[in-house]
């Protein structure tokens, strides 16, 4: 019997291992991937990771639950140290009903405590968009972040894009004296507020609108794009902002992802498999 005879049930053996771990790799690419925290921070530092959705979606909820649920579906079951992450919307409500009530940006994704507040914001390459997710120095809501917020869950740059926000530059839902309430889900009709001598552009009523940011600006306009280009119908279809809870870079040793202790222990298998069919293919020859 020639000795690579002997090795075929090996080596059978070890390419139906490889096609199922072929096969595993290419259901886990299709999901989001774990996030890796920005290299500047240290062990025990906390941050929050913001992204831009893939998807679109119209603003004629007035239920900010709605918009919550979207961006984490957007989100792909993104991970971090082995665990799924959670996102908040970063979607201002204004209605004029008291249910349910007017939602404030700044204040729904801070909800929780000053911890949220006090974390960096970072994009998922690791580059910082504030220092802050307040109204602080650098913060998000402080008038200039420092850089655009333009990345998707997957790293994907959106450039020049038009994001539901329904959001002053302060993180406060976009309301005017003059032009009514144009957060998200906005039940004004877009009518004014005050009819003496109306702008040319909102002489008749028009639709129930909102308010949108723009992915290629660090002032305020990342949040609130400004003039009457920044108001549209809310039945239109948008992208959104998503900004996940508080992350904290652990200070034990990071435990290798599944993919990586299958390729260790595949190549621990093959190498066994190979030493064996030498132990019998020897053992056949010194017959």
């Amino acid at each position: 019997m020639h000795v690579n005879e002997l090795l075929l049930p090996q080596i059978s053996l070890a390419k139906k291992f490889l096609f199922s771990f072929f096969c595993f790799s290419v259901m886990a690419v299709a999901e989001a991937g774990p996030i890796t925290a920005p290299s500047e921070l240290q062990a025990g530092d906390t941050f929050r990771l913001i992204f831009v959705t893939s998807g679109t979606i119209n603003a004629t909820s007035s239920d900010i639950s709605v918009y919550d649920r979207f961006v984490n579906q957007q989100a792909g079951g993104a991970t971090y140290n082995g665990s799924r992450i959670h996102f908040t919307s970063i979607a201002s409500i204004a209605t004029t009903a008291t249910s349910p009530p007017t939602v404030n940006a700044i204040d729904h994704i801070n909800a929780g405590g000053n911890s949220r507040a006090i974390a960096g914001v970072f994009m998922v390459d690791g580059t910082k968009v504030a220092t802050n997710s307040g109204a602080a120095t650098s913060g998000l809501f402080s008038g200039g972040v420092l850089s655009s917020p333009n990345q998707g869950i997957d790293g994907t740059v959106y450039s020049g894009v038009n994001v539901w926000t329904g959001t002053a530059g302060n993180g406060l839902a976009y309301n005017t004296a003059l032009f009514g309430r144009y957060g998200l889900g906005s039940t004004n009709d877009g009518r004014l507020l005050s009819a003496t001598n109306p702008p040319a552009y909102f002489s008749s009523p028009v639709a129930e609108v909102g308010y949108l940011g723009a992915t290629d600006s660090s002032g305020y306009s990342w949040i609130c794009k400004g003039g009457i280009s920044g108001v549209q119908a809310t039945t239109s279809e948008f992208q959104m902002y998503a900004i996940s809870d508080v992350l904290t870079i652990p200070s034990a040793r990071i435990v290798p992802e599944p993919s990586s202790l299958i390729g260790l222990s595949l190549g621990s298998l093959i190498l066994a498999l190979h030493q064996r069919g030498r132990r019998r293919s020897s053992g056949r020859l010194a017959k």
